[in-house]
């Protein structure tokens, strides 16, 4: 039997089953169809079967499903860019504890899922989270939070600030 998805006013509530990279199913509301443009063209597709997310695994949907609940599948506007006040007072509460559980590598998992999904307010909330953990921070603290080895040795680095001494400031704040 068809059935027709309506995401507004109208909603006529579901499941299905979106299928991770190891092939475990994850049972999704159709609601979630909301976030994202592409997710509701494909929900409308398969509305009666299983969504292949081949890409990513249980756990990296699982987040997603979880952030898009907090919101009941309907976000709010994102943040005007660059940020004016501080991240965690643009969201809310409980927004910013899930996002602070998360490990560096969980964070940009997230964000590779988000993206993959389009699903702009969740990526664009993610990119201003992240731009947060930087702030405040040296370039050497913020490499070794994040494991980034430095492209340039100390030689190459000397040589850069020889021929723009502005950017000893950028370099070293």
């Amino acid at each position: 039997m068809e059935q027709d998805i309506l995401l507004s006013d109208g909603d006529i509530a579901g499941n299905i089953n979106f299928i991770s990279a190891e092939g475990a199913k994850i049972p999704v509301s159709t609601k979630i169809g909301r976030c994202s443009e592409f997710l509701l063209e494909i929900i409308n597709e398969y509305h009666e079967g299983s969504i292949p997310i081949p890409f990513f695994t249980k756990h990296q949907i699982k987040l997603v499903v979880k952030y898009c609940n907090i919101f009941a599948y309907q976000f709010p506007e994102p943040p005007s860019q660059p940020l004016t006040r501080k991240f965690q007072d643009i969201v809310t509460a409980e927004e910013w504890a899930f996002l602070n559980k998360l490990s560096i590598e969980e964070l940009c998992e997230f964000a590779d899922i988000a993206d993959y999904l389009d699903i702009n307010y969740l990526v664009k909330i993610l990119c201003a989270f992240t731009a947060s953990l930087f702030q405040g921070k040296n370039i050497d603290l913020i490499r070794a939070e994040w494991e980034i080895e430095p492209e340039l040795d100390e030689e190459m680095m000397d040589e850069i600030k020889k021929k723009f001494p502005w950017a000893d400031q950028i370099i070293e704040s």
